[in-house]
């Protein structure tokens, strides 16, 4: 009798020793050539962001291939492949590439709650939702550790005006992105061969494109342009 009680308790010990998980995933990364690795997330209420040995799981790197791929978190200062924590806001995803392709792809299974990925680089969000997929490309023989976060909040759009012979771009928010006026081409889009202008928005600033700055562009008058800032054109106007 007593051991039947004791299977009994350790059976809800083990059932509710995850009760708190608010939000999980499985994310998948795999390469064009079929190298493949895991990571899991947990968001868990009663966990935090430090690596504790009962919850999370150190990750081992894949090697001895050309093609081994990785894809893992960070708890304090370990490296895990299984994560608990109590905030996924911005927790990286750290991707290791291998020896042979640019191309891969992140699929995302066993999905509950709300989780989304954002692209620094493409500064793109990607809502996380099962049977879902993101395609990116990477230099081969990386570790790419600061493009990907969970939960990221996402950036709202610049501000442009034009006032006193001069552009403003504001927006406290924002992710810093490149600014690039463009001519625009028989097509009526950004000639990006034709850059005339380059200079960098940065978050939580406002950035002033001056009289003396579109001068020493060369803009010609009657013509029309593009400010662009990051990949979308933000601005279209012509010179007098």
């Amino acid at each position: 009798m007593k051991k039947i009680i004791y299977l009994v308790a350790a059976s809800f010990v083990c059932s509710t020793m995850f009760a708190a998980t608010t939000a999980k995933c499985k994310i998948t990364l795999t390469s064009d050539q079929g190298g493949s690795d895991v990571l899991r997330i947990y968001e868990d209420d009663e966990r935090t962001n430090e690596f504790e040995n009962t919850f999370d799981a150190t990750h081992f790197m894949n090697s001895g291939n050309e093609n081994n791929v990785n894809i893992y978190s960070i708890q304090g200062n370990t490296e895990v492949s299984i994560v608990r924590s109590n905030n996924l806001t911005n927790l990286p995803i750290i991707i290791g590439t291998n020896a042979i392709t640019t191309g891969y792809t992140l699929t995302f299974a066993n999905v509950s709650g709300t989780i989304s990925l954002y692209d620094l680089v493409e500064h793109q969000t990607i809502n996380i939702i099962d049977g879902g997929s993101y395609s990116f490309t990477a230099a081969i023989n990386s570790t790419i550790a600061d493009r990907f976060l969970l939960n990221h909040p996402v950036p709202a759009a610049y501000q442009i005006c034009y006032q006193y012979g001069a552009f403003e771009i504001a927006n406290p928010d924002a992710d810093a992105r490149a600014i690039n006026i463009y001519a625009l081409g028989a097509d009526g889009q950004p000639d990006t061969s034709n850059t005339l202008y380059t200079g960098s928005a940065e978050a939580a600033a406002v950035t002033t494109i001056s009289a003396a700055d579109l001068a020493a562009a060369g803009l010609v008058a009657d013509t029309q342009y593009a400010i662009v800032v990051g990949a979308e054109s933000a601005l279209i106007f012509r010179v007098k």
